[in-house]
């Protein structure tokens, strides 16, 4: 019994000492996609195109995002040259990008991209600017006034938004509510308070309240579409936070922009919040960017606006 495991024994760590010595490095090669134009567009009624324009990039690959700097891009409205883009230089404050300098869209009307650069697929695109539709109501209610007894000066102000608009009927619509939070930088001269600036925050909405409707945008906001509402007057309730330093910082307006979005826009900006909801789970599944770039990757979306204000403390 024991020589039969003895002998057992032995032919398995033979077969294991041959195998180790038998491996070698095995290299593979991948293909490498050949580099596709990014586009980066958003716009909207009565104000310039601009359009950002990088490279894909391989997944091996850590460099920083490649601008083109050399492409030719053009506008078109049923079939006529509107305008060839104007390249902008980069700047402290925005990347390089091409723009119009005459040519500003018009609501309802429809718009196609062409992009070219050397030692790339040409890219082309099509999306329209929605019409506009306004908020009917903004109020602010239930305001409270916290101070954070652990910071210094940190002063929290939670409150109820209250906002209303007329969805139009017989159309799917698509949306993007944002909201800012105005904030004034000040100092105290001689008992008087000099106000030195003034800036607008983002008021973010968790992921954790995303559902079939709302999705929670990365960047601010929050999207959905008109599925459940179709043609009705939409009322919708809001519990917002900002904070500030009372040292030095007065609270100003809070500003509603609804903005009356392409379906490109809505499927693009839709698929990119979730991407970055899930970046951190390595076990959810892979979210796929919905563009609408022919032949390369991006968005070129239009999209319309209406904005509203309130003080949130008369």
């Amino acid at each position: 019994m024991y020589n039969r495991i003895s002998i057992a024994a032995v032919l398995f760590l033979s077969i294991i000492l041959m195998s180790s010595t038998c491996e070698r490095p095995v290299e593979i090669e991948l293909a490498q996609p050949e580099p596709r134009l990014v586009i980066n567009s958003a716009f909207t009624a009565g104000e310039f195109v601009k359009v950002n324009i990088t490279q894909t990039q391989s997944i091996f690959e850590s460099s920083e995002v490649t601008f083109i700097e050399n492409a030719k891009v053009e506008v078109f409205h049923e079939g006529q040259l509107l305008e060839e883009l104007t390249y902008i230089p980069q700047t402290n404050r925005a990347p390089p990008s091409y723009v119009s300098q005459e040519f500003r869209p018009l609501e309802g009307e429809t718009y196609i991209l062409k992009a070219y650069a050397p030692g790339f697929e040409a890219v082309t695109a099509e999306s329209y600017v929605p019409m506009q539709v306004r908020i009917t109501q903004l109020g602010i209610s239930n305001v409270q006034v916290v101070e954070n007894p652990e910071l210094e000066n940190d002063i929290i102000y939670n409150y109820n938004v209250n906002l209303e608009f007329e969805d139009p009927a017989d159309e799917v619509n698509y949306y993007h509510l944002d909201f800012f939070q105005e904030v004034f930088n000040f100092y105290l001269l001689e008992g008087d308070t000099i106000i030195v600036s003034k800036e607008k925050r983002k008021i973010d909405f968790s992921p954790a309240n995303d559902n079939n409707f709302f999705i929670a945008y990365f960047d601010g906001g929050v999207l959905f579409e008109d599925q459940i509402f179709n043609g009705n007057l939409i009322s919708y309730s809001f519990n917002l936070q900002t904070r500030i330093n009372s040292s030095n910082q007065l609270i100003g307006l809070m500003f509603a922009q609804l903005r009356t979005v392409s379906e490109d826009y809505y499927k693009f900006y839709n698929s990119v919040s979730r991407q970055q909801d899930k970046a951190n789970d390595p076990f959810s599944p892979p979210v796929i960017i919905d563009g609408n770039i022919t032949n390369g990757n991006g968005v070129f979306a239009g999209y319309s606006q209406t904005v509203d204000s309130i003080f949130v403390i008369n």
